[in-house]
């Protein structure tokens, strides 16, 4: 681990986990993904804290969304490209360096060979929340993608999760644009594991 001290218009330090380097295989123009948290903030669970952050030899950006990474990314060359652009933000593995409270996770379907890193259903658990298989359309500028996504406040373990599809697309030259969620329904806690945080 390094500390960093970031510009005047942050003024923390950050402890930055470069060991734990994220490769997403995208072009980033000489930068890498680098998780870290704010000094004298951490504590258990540590995914609570951490945050992901744009780094190079000088100095480090906290990553928070999409459009953010779109900046730094200068091409979107095929369908696999597309996809790790866009779980980055909702792979199991991921998604907890931008969201804290509440959590959207990629959905898969256990006997499906379903998407690495996702939160698995059973095939009745997914035929009654209406999953779809994801799917990427290639469009003259890019791509549009849709995909099932489950929405839920881990915490709140009585509460029924969301299911949704999101739909977005992202260009060649790796511009990112949110088209819409639309809620598909509830499903049973019971019949969702949710990632436990230690």
């Amino acid at each position: 681990m390094s500390t960093i001290a970031l510009s005047q218009r942050q003024p923390v330090n950050i402890v930055l986990m470069k060991d734990q380097i994220i490769d997403i295989d995208l072009p980033l123009g000489g930068h890498k993904l680098c998780p870290g948290y704010i000094s004298g903030q951490s504590g258990l669970p540590m995914e609570i804290y951490l945050r992901l952050y744009v780094i190079n030899d000088i100095d480090a950006l906290q990553l928070n969304n999409p459009e953010e990474l779109s900046g730094f990314v200068s091409e979107i060359n095929d369908e696999h490209s597309a996809w790790r652009f866009l779980r980055l933000f909702t792979a199991l593995n991921t998604h907890y360096y931008f969201q804290k409270a509440d959590y959207t996770i990629d959905l898969g379907v256990a006997e499906t060979g379903s998407l690495l890193q996702s939160v698995i259903l059973t095939p009745d658990a997914a035929k009654r929340a209406g999953y779809e298989p994801p799917r990427m359309i290639i469009e003259d500028d890019g791509y549009t993608a849709s995909r099932d996504l489950i929405h839920a406040d881990p915490a709140a373990v009585l509460s029924p999760a969301t299911v949704i599809r999101r739909r977005e697309s992202i260009s060649g030259n790796a511009g990112y644009r949110f088209i819409e969620d639309s809620v598909k329904g509830e499903i049973g806690r019971e019949h969702v594991a949710f990632p436990a945080y230690e």
